[in-house]
């Protein structure tokens, strides 16, 4: 190969660009992004201990330099009528997307990767002459979109509605709260990702989120709703918004998207372009630079210097990309096991039930509320029963105490 260009300049094409420029030294590597380098409107990125592994194993500079800017935390605390269960041992690192963002581009600099930011591209038509176009634009890909006759994507909008928002209120734990109103459930999603910052994404259904006004609410509105809900857990701290540049309510649906085909001729679709994963297992940046790793090493392509790249491909790098693509798994079975400690107490049967489904990734149909987490459970329960030792400690607030 001569010639790689990855459109999109997220955590999956800067990665996909320097673990494709360290294969292929000789190469030129292309990455083309919309925005501006210091451009991003996340906060935080969430990785397990077991994917920095992975990460160390496929370029030890970039591993190196992200778990330098961790903070890293064990504990998930779940909040709920009152009650604080917290089970530990999970293994988390969590860093600013800005940061991570800084740290590939550097490495890919170092690595000779061509980086062109502020590039809008409109038809991917255009690196025809390319041979691997690596297609890392997004939930919105624009390349998916040109082409989905062929990628067959299958999106479904759910109900839910969530707003992504920042503080800079330390959180000690993985946090999830949940607030009744006289219209129904919110929760948060609550974590720190630096020494300064942390993530707080607040979620709630479609009919209670239009029954509180906040489908007429601005990014201030919103925001002082939010603050005033969550109080209890903000200890006086206040919640910011980086979603200026989004038209319209900041409020976002979570769009599940899942393609029957990865590959179309020299182009490949990773990251969300070709698969989404809900942002309460934390997985979505994991899986995207994960896609970018199977593509670059699978089926052995790029020592072949095969031109018929969708023969080459074939089912192959769609078959080891889901394979590696555990989810929620990172926090490791003990969370299954856990249901074992837990069968007297309601409230905390309710915890692990969360914890066990988001495991397996049953929630991304939005069930992760209260009054939906029993017929969750219960439907999915067959094949979450725990085997083998129970490894972390699950503990109520009060046992805590006591």
């Amino acid at each position: 190969m001569k010639r790689i260009v990855c459109l999109g300049g997220g955590p999956a094409g800067l990665y996909a660009a320097i673990l494709f420029r360290k294969a292929l030294p000789r190469a030129r590597v292309e990455v083309h992004e919309r925005n501006r380098p210091d451009d991003t409107f996340g906060w935080g990125v969430v990785f397990s201990d077991r994917t920095m592994e992975n990460f160390a194993a496929a370029d030890a500079p970039s591993q190196a330099a992200i778990t330098g800017s961790f903070h890293h935390w064990d504990d998930i605390d779940v909040h709920y009528r009152g009650t604080v269960t917290t089970t530990g041992g999970h293994g988390f690192c969590g860093i600013g997307r800005k940061r991570l963002l800084g740290i590939l581009q550097e490495r890919g600099a170092e690595l000779g990767v061509v980086h062109h930011f502020q590039r809008e591209v409109e038809d991917d038509g255009e690196f025809a002459d390319a041979d691997l176009v690596v297609a890392a634009d997004g939930v919105n890909s624009g390349t998916r979109r040109r082409h989905a006759a062929v990628f067959q994507p299958d999106i479904d909008t759910r109900e839910c509605r969530y707003i992504w928002l920042g503080t800079t209120r330390p959180f000690p734990a993985f946090t999830f709260a949940f607030e009744e109103t006289e219209h129904g459930w919110f929760q948060i999603h609550a974590y720190q990702f630096s020494k300064d910052l942390s993530t707080v994404i607040v979620e709630t259904r479609e009919e209670t989120w239009r029954a509180h006004g906040l489908d007429a609410a601005n990014h201030e509105q919103s925001i002082a709703f939010s603050e005033k809900l969550f109080a209890p857990y903000l200890d006086g701290h206040r919640l910011m918004s980086n979603a200026a540049h989004l038209r319209g309510s900041a409020w976002l649906n979570f769009q599940r998207v899942l393609c029957r085909r990865w590959h179309h001729g020299n182009r490949v679709l990773i990251g969300d372009a070709a698969h989404t994963a809900h942002f309460s297992i934390g997985s979505g940046t994991k899986l995207a630079m994960e896609d970018a790793a199977a593509v670059v090493v699978g089926d052995e392509i790029l020592h072949d210097d095969a031109r018929d790249l969708d023969a080459e491909l074939g089912d192959d790098i769609h078959h080891q990309i889901v394979r590696e693509r555990p989810l929620a798994r990172d926090a490791g079975k003990a969370r299954r096991d856990a249901v074992r400690l837990v069968r007297s107490d309601p409230d905390r049967q309710k915890t692990v039930r969360l914890l066990c489904l988001e495991q397996d990734d049953v929630l991304t149909r939005e069930d992760m509320h209260p009054d939906r987490l029993d017929r969750a459970w219960d439907e999915h329960r067959p094949r979450l029963t725990p085997v083998g030792r129970c490894a972390p400690v699950c503990a109520s607030s009060e046992a805590r105490a006591a």
